[in-house]
C-alpha cells in the first residue's frame, strides 16, 4: 500500500500488530516532521541517496548500506540532503503506523 506525503511517500510492505516494514521515499531537499513515538522503535536503512538524520542535538549523514536505530521517546527527525531522492527501509516493532507525535513540521501537519 503506497501513503502520498508531501515529501515523497511510504510503501508499507507489512504492517501487523507489533511491526510494520516500509520503503520510504523523500524528494530532495524534503524532510519529515520533527517526531517521537511512545512505544515504536525503528530501525532505518538507507538504500539510495543521503540521509541527514537528527537524533536529539545530534546530526548523522548516512549514505546507502548505513543505518541507525531510534529507540521509543527519541526526538528525531528524518530529510534528504543532495540532489537524488532518498530511498531507505523501516523496520518498526512496538508499535503501531499511527505511533507518532509530531513536534514540528514544514507542511502545517501538528
Amino acid at each position: 500500500m503506497q501513503i502520498d506525503k508531501p515529501w515523497g511517500f511510504e510503501l508499507v510492505l507489512d504492517d501487523g500488530e507489533d511491526y510494520t516494514f516500509k520503503v520510504i521515499r523523500v524528494k530532495p531537499g524534503c524532510r519529515l516532521s520533527l517526531q517521537t513515538h511512545e512505544r515504536k522503535r525503528e530501525t532505518l536503512l538507507v538504500l539510495e541517496g543521503i540521509m541527514r538524520l537528527e537524533v536529539g542535538p545530534a546530526v548523522h549523514r548516512l549514505v546507502p548500506f548505513m543505518h541507525r536505530t531510534i529507540l521509543a521517546g527519541e526526538v528525531h527527525r528524518i530529510g534528504c540532503m543532495g540532489d537524488d531522492v532518498l530511498v531507505f527501509a523501516e523496520a518498526a516493532t512496538g508499535g503501531r503506523m499511527w505511533d507518532v507525535t509530531r513536534h514540528e513540521d514544514d507542511y502545517g501537519r501538528l
